[in-house]
């Protein structure tokens, strides 16, 4: 101990002039890499700037965060992944050390995403080790899980030797807020060894403050006094890192703390959190308030000891610093029974609980049973206060922490001490002995043994009290426990009386009132000394207020007198500007007037020219005007010429037409006659023939007046019978259909009339259903589908014939057109049958597999009034 007090002694001594010293270091190299860095570009750059911003975090934050967004903005620009996912990182950092949760999250995020699809290992890992302490700093202990896990499945490689540390030591800081000590070790010094391998001071230092961290925990103090040793030294001797001297001052305020020296330790942690608060490390800054205000209880400044966790409560919770804000919570609840505020003390109890469950903070969960169970004792309410003691013990076995099971066992015999059942004390009591024995814990031993002398005491076995009482004396002896001493002196004064030994009782309770004036006169100088290191913290801030006052006014002055310089300047160069200003618009006004006057010379020239364009374009326009009148009234005669010919050639075309059929329907009388008349069968051969050459011309006759009939205006417009236009186109092929043994389906469905043309709906269907025999096999089969709806008329011929190729489809609507070489028709039936159906503005649709058959779908639409003859 004395070396860690003359270690600490010697810090103070040099302490200004070693920050000033290592802080100009650290910024000369700052800026001599930062003009190496001018000199850069690209990649190389970047890598400069990011370890730049890395190694000015401890100096100057906001600079640090400078070269982050200079490193960024270039990666970005250069597409280089590796500098973007650090820089990501690097910003991530700052904003968690600014208190923005959000944006920090966000920034963690994108770098270690960006860093995954790069296949960037080591700076993913590093991103999801720092995410992932983020997180636990947070609360969400879940998520910070499963980073770790991830973390640890992309470092575990011998390549990633510093990643992994880092891993190592934050990792166990997380299993430390959970209470499972031997993981934590296990992980420091898993850590220590690759550092250790690494051969890097700073981190070699920083190891060495974690393990002085679980030694503390363990209560350990050899330990933790050889491992700041250590980190100061490095420190001191090769690292020269402010953050380093300041966490190892402040383990050393909480190491003295613990050993009851509240006054070195309250004045290096008033110099520690002036460093946090200056440099805007807002998370250590908390730590410190609660180490503070737990130094003030302790010396009996109850109210500034509240002051303190309020300050540092306001901030955890407007950071979302929730593990600091769950202790704060409980410091809270500590303090309140020592003013006889138990309602309070019980709302910052159950509050500081709540959050601890809520985030698996097992320490502080089993801290907090325990406290609600000493609240509840000391307002007699036993019932509760055991339930809250039971909890406290189930916890701290749970993490198998010995030391707290013992004061929790300790608390439960005081518990049955007071409600008389001293054989249930007495259990809980020796238990308690024997795991303080077992941690060689000496202050433990003797309050113990202090509380087994009571019991005995009461239940009058004074010998055994005796017992008890003289090895309680003799631990707290040794663990220097004036405290102790002066309850054991007056427990043994009154066993002592009970016993009728009065010398023996006089001479206990004269120590015991000569350790209760000194420990009132050493709480009086403590309580002066914690006021005293207030005062002068107090003093010292309203003078560096003056300071920043004074300095703010100097800044002022300044500003003002720059301000008027500047504003001197702006108006020499504002008037210097209008004067250049003026001098380019004369120029140019002179320059415009000779450009403009040479413009108007050739305008005027220019004018008389278009004059005698124009005199020409008027003739030109009157004689084309002439000649256009004469071609209008050529095209109007011509018109009237060629509509006449189309109409005395319709007339023809019909004419023609019934002229030719009247001798051959004689023509084909005649042979009907001749097959009964003559009885030589060839004449008979030879008649039929004629007959069927002469019926085939016939068709032909009747679709070329069908034809005829598509532009005629004589057509009558009615509704439609579907029935009876089917009947007589049926009526018209039955013969074929027998002899060739063809199966006809019909299928009609007429919802609502239709009204049209029937004579060119009976041209559509007799066309369609006679292609479809025509070009079928006998013993075929022919679906006819005929529908009339709201929308208009579906007609549908399906057959089961020869089919047309793919490649004459495009042409079966021309006239004349025969897709087959076995065709016996005259190409004129679905030419007809477009044209009746472009005159009735429907549409018609052929679809055909060759020997599989084709379908013909004519859609015609429900017309408002009759269409005009075309």
């Amino acid at each position: 101990m004395l070396k860690l007090v003359l270690s600490i002694g010697f810090l103070f001594s040099c302490s200004v002039l070693w920050a000033q010293s290592s802080s100009l270091r650290g910024l000369q190299r700052i800026d001599s890499l930062e003009s190496v860095a001018r000199q850069l570009s690209g990649e190389a750059k970047v890598d400069l700037l990011n370890s730049m911003a890395l190694e000015c975090a401890s100096y100057d934050e906001r600079r640090s965060n400078g070269f982050t967004l200079e490193a960024l903005e270039l990666s970005e620009k250069i597409g280089y992944s590796k500098g973007q996912a650090l820089s990501l990182i690097y910003r991530a950092l700052y904003e968690q050390s600014l208190g923005d949760q959000e944006k920090a999250g966000q920034f963690y995020f994108r770098g270690v995403n960006l860093a995954r699809k790069a296949g960037i290992k080591n700076v993913e890992g590093y991103g999801l080790v720092k995410f992932a302490n983020f997180l636990t700093i947070r609360g969400q202990t879940d998520s910070a899980m499963l980073l770790f896990n991830r973390a640890y499945e992309v470092l575990n490689s011998t390549d990633y030797q510093f990643e992994l540390s880092i891993l190592y030591k934050e990792w166990s800081k997380f299993y430390g807020v959970q209470g499972q000590r031997e993981k934590q070790l296990e992980l420091l010094n898993k850590s220590y060894a690759l550092r250790k391998t690494i051969n890097r001071p700073n981190l070699l230092a920083d190891i060495y403050l974690q393990l002085a961290d679980y030694h503390m925990e363990m209560q350990e103090y050899d330990r933790v006094e050889y491992f700041l040793q250590q980190a100061n030294y490095i420190n001191t001797l090769q690292v020269h890192s402010p953050d380093i001297k300041n966490s190892y001052k402040f383990r050393s305020a909480i190491l003295q703390l613990r050993q009851s020296e509240y006054q070195e330790a309250l004045t290096l942690l008033n110099e520690v959190k002036e460093y946090y608060q200056s440099n805007g490390l807002w998370y250590e800054y908390v730590a410190t308030q609660y180490e503070i205000g737990y130094i003030f209880s302790e010396v009996g400044n109850y109210e500034l000891s509240l002051s303190n966790a309020y300050d540092g409560l306001k901030i955890a919770e407007t950071k979302g610093y929730t593990y600091e804000q769950a202790k704060l919570l409980w410091q809270l609840g500590w303090v309140y029974p020592y003013l006889k505020q138990y309602t309070l003390a019980r709302e910052f109890a159950s509050r500081s609980l709540s959050l601890s469950k809520k985030n698996y903070y097992r320490v502080l969960e089993g801290t907090n049973y325990n406290l609600l169970g000493v609240i509840f004792y000391d307002t007699k309410d036993y019932d509760s206060s055991f339930y809250y003691l039971k909890q406290a013990l189930t916890i701290r076995e749970i993490i198998n922490d010995p030391l707290r099971i013992a004061s929790t066992l300790n608390n439960l015999g005081y518990l049955m001490h007071a409600q008389g059942k001293y054989r249930e004390a007495i259990a809980y009591q020796v238990q308690s002995l024997e795991l303080e024995t077992k941690s060689n814990n000496s202050i433990g031993i003797a309050w113990c043994n202090l509380a087994l002398g009571k019991t005995y005491n009461m239940m009058k076995d004074f010998e055994r009290a005796a017992i008890h009482l003289r090895l309680a004396e003799e631990m707290a002896r040794k663990a220097h426990g004036v405290q102790a001493l002066h309850d054991i002196y007056l427990e043994m004064a009154d066993v002592a009386e009970k016993t009728k030994n009065t010398d023996r009782s006089l001479i206990y309770y004269k120590r015991h009132l000569q350790l209760k004036d000194s420990l009132y006169n050493s709480s009086l100088s403590n309580r002066m000394a914690s006021l005293q290191v207030e005062y002068s913290l107090l003093q010292k801030n309203q003078q560096i207020e003056l300071l920043n006052k004074d300095k703010e006014l100097k800044d002022a002055e300044l500003v003002v007198r720059d301000s008027r310089l500047r504003q001197q300047q702006l108006i020499i160069l504002f008037g210097s500007v209008i004067f250049f200003m003026l001098l380019v618009a004369s120029y140019l006004v002179y320059r415009n007037y000779v450009k403009v006057r040479s413009l108007n010379f050739a305008i005027q020239e220019k004018t008389e020219e278009i004059q005698a364009q124009s005199e020409e374009l008027q003739l030109s326009n009157q004689t084309i005007a002439r000649i256009n009148e004469e071609l209008e009234s050529t095209v109007e005669e011509r018109t009237r010429e060629l509509k006449q010919a189309y109409k005395e050639l319709d007339t023809f075309f019909y004419r023609s037409s019934h002229d030719f059929r009247r001798p051959l329907t004689t023509f084909m009388g005649l042979a009907e006659v001749a097959k009964v008349a003559v009885t030589d069968p060839y004449a008979i051969t030879l008649f039929e023939k004629v007959n069927q050459t002469a019926r085939s011309l016939d068709k032909m006759l009747l679709k070329l007046q069908s034809i005829s009939d598509v532009g005629s205006s004589e057509l009558i417009y009615k509704e439609l019978y579907v029935d009876e236009v089917l009947t007589a186109v049926m009526n018209v092929f039955s013969e074929e259909i027998k002899e060739r043994n063809i199966k006809v389906i019909t299928e009609l469905n007429i919802l609502t009339p239709f009204l049209s043309y029937p004579a060119l709906i009976k041209v559509i269907v007799e066309n369609l259903i006679e292609n479809s025999i025509v070009f079928s096999s006998n013993q075929s089969t022919i679906r006819i589908c005929i529908n009339s709806n709201e929308d208009g008329l579906t007609i549908c011929v399906e057959d089961t014939g020869w089919g047309i190729e793919e490649k004459y489809l495009n042409q079966v609507f021309d006239m004349y057109f025969r897709a087959h070489e076995r065709s016996k028709g005259n190409g004129l039936g679905l030419y007809i049958v477009k044209k009746i159906v472009q005159k009735l503005r429907g549409n018609i649709e052929l679809t055909s597999i060759v020997n599989e058959g084709t379908q013909v779908s004519v859609f015609l639409p429900h017309q408002t009034k009759a269409v005009t003859a075309t």
